[in-house]
């Protein structure tokens, strides 16, 4: 994967009084990152934070030069998404629509009982089911603690 770029957009409107829309989204793009990226909390350095309480773009540099990004914007269109781009191909997932496109084309996705931890972490989260770890708690609180001291 050198020289790819992994960005999670999330945007949505405010659902909830007692915390920002960012900081109750942030968790789930966390979550998936840590399971397709174990480490990266481990070789990442800034390339840029800008947040706001409606807004947040994050853009981490990884090892083997990886571009992590997540940007979260309040809006009153409700979209989650993930773009894999590498050398040789792209993936683009959209939780909210359930849909997969590989270098543009819609594969078919099952469910298997071979697949690894990250195939099926991937398949829960387009199925809309949750996928929490012991690694994702610590790497949640390495991303809050990163934001919050911008």
């Amino acid at each position: 994967m050198k020289g790819a770029s992994l960005t999670f957009q999330r945007c949505g409107p405010v659902a909830h009084s007692y915390i920002s829309p960012i900081e109750d989204w942030m968790p789930h793009d966390i979550y998936l990152a840590s399971d397709i990226l174990s480490s990266y909390e481990e070789h990442a350095s800034v390339r840029l934070i800008k947040k706001t309480f409606g807004e947040c773009v994050i853009s981490l540099e990884l090892e083997k030069e990886i571009t992590l990004n997540f940007e979260f914007r309040v809006s009153s269109l409700k979209e989650s998404k993930l773009e894999l781009i590498t050398s040789s191909s792209t993936a683009n997932v959209d939780f909210i629509n359930k849909k997969l496109l590989i270098n543009g084309k819609a594969p078919k996705v099952s469910m298997s009982n071979s697949l690894d931890g990250i195939n099926r972490n991937l398949l829960a989260a387009i199925n809309g089911e949750a996928s929490r770890t012991i690694q994702s708690v610590r790497t949640q609180t390495w991303m809050k603690v990163l934001i919050d001291s911008a």
